[in-house]
């Protein structure tokens, strides 16, 4: 009788390669999950980047490179970026590893302040800051309060929320003349008074503001054209023409054609308001606007009606020089 352990020998020495390259298959595989490293991240999730690519997010597997190192980068909204390396046959402790990420610096609000004029001290919560304008960098998104002084002029106070808006704000205030103010008052206490709306007018010219300079001397001229003024108005009527012929300084050439724009719709309001003006001052200033800003025609029109009310007068001479024809 054959022993029964010999007759089955063959068939198993068959199978000794087969189990022999199984254990070394299963080793292999046991050796790599052994080298893979868990990736974690605080906060999580956070993306895992290698290169341009997004090759996940925490948590997840990282495989150490067979050689040299694995560049990794890992983001995270409001953190810092944070870049790891990982070094061929990395092993880390439980096969983790934990990456903190630092919060991103909060850069805060940049507040440009401007005024008008320029050059006025400016305050934030009671601490100068510096003369406008000026750019404050770094501030807290919170309500705060700015003052801005000049002088010679008011005072002008803003409460203003950076949190309602974003990390770059503007501020631009307008410091009201004092002498703009006095002057108003004047016309209060003495509203049938020429001087004072022509004194208020010449200060608005100054600053600029060529169209309230315009109402305040037609309000003016409206008393002096109805015979409620307590004077002939000839010293309104010479502070239009002083802004028209530029007998002082308020500016460049746009603040000349600008000012000299506002006196002519003042003086095509009148006329259009009151076809019956017989005021020579309001005839002569007509024509010298209107020609000044190109508007020869017009300008030769209210030369005619000036002609036909004072025909030959001594203070129309002058334009016939200048080629109006009566």
């Amino acid at each position: 009788m054959t022993d029964q352990r010999y007759a089955q020998g063959p068939h198993c020495r068959s199978l000794l390669p087969l189990f022999a390259l199984l254990l070394l298959l299963l080793g292999t595989a046991s050796c790599q999950r052994d080298h893979t490293l868990l990736l974690e991240s605080q906060p999580s999730p956070a993306a895992v980047w290698q290169g341009d690519d997004i090759i996940g997010t925490t948590p997840c597997r990282i495989t150490p490179p067979a050689q040299g190192e694995l560049s990794l980068m890992l983001t995270a909204p409001g953190c810092k970026d944070s870049v790891l390396s990982i070094p061929a046959g990395m092993i880390a402790p439980a096969g983790r590893l934990l990456v903190k990420l630092a919060q991103a610096e909060k850069l805060g609000v940049s507040l440009r302040c401007q005024s008008t004029p320029a050059g006025a001290e400016l305050f934030l919560d009671g601490e100068f800051q510096g003369r406008t304008p000026v750019i404050i960098n770094g501030l807290e998104p919170r309500a705060i309060e700015l003052i801005f002084r000049m002088k010679d002029r008011e005072a002008v106070t803003r409460q203003v929320d950076l949190s309602s808006g974003g990390v770059s704000q503007a501020i631009h205030v307008k410091l009201p003349s004092q002498t703009v103010a006095f002057y108003r008052n004047k016309i209060k206490d003495e509203p049938n008074s020429p001087h004072h709306y022509a004194d208020l007018g010449h200060h608005l010219i100054l600053e600029h503001d060529f169209t309230e300079a315009a109402v305040v001397f037609k309000e003016g001229l409206v008393l002096v054209l109805d015979g409620k003024a307590s004077d002939g108005g000839h010293r309104l009527w010479s502070e239009v023409d002083r802004v028209i012929t530029k007998q002082y300084d308020y500016g460049n050439a746009d603040a000349l054609k600008a000012g000299r724009e506002a006196m002519l719709s003042l003086l095509r309001d009148l006329r259009r308001e009151r076809k019956d003006i017989r005021d020579l001052q309001f005839y002569t200033n007509y024509i010298n606007c209107a020609d000044a800003l190109n508007f020869r025609q017009e300008a030769q029109e209210r030369f005619a009606d000036a002609w036909e009310l004072y025909p030959k007068h001594k203070q129309l001479q002058p334009f016939v020089k200048r080629g109006f024809a009566p």
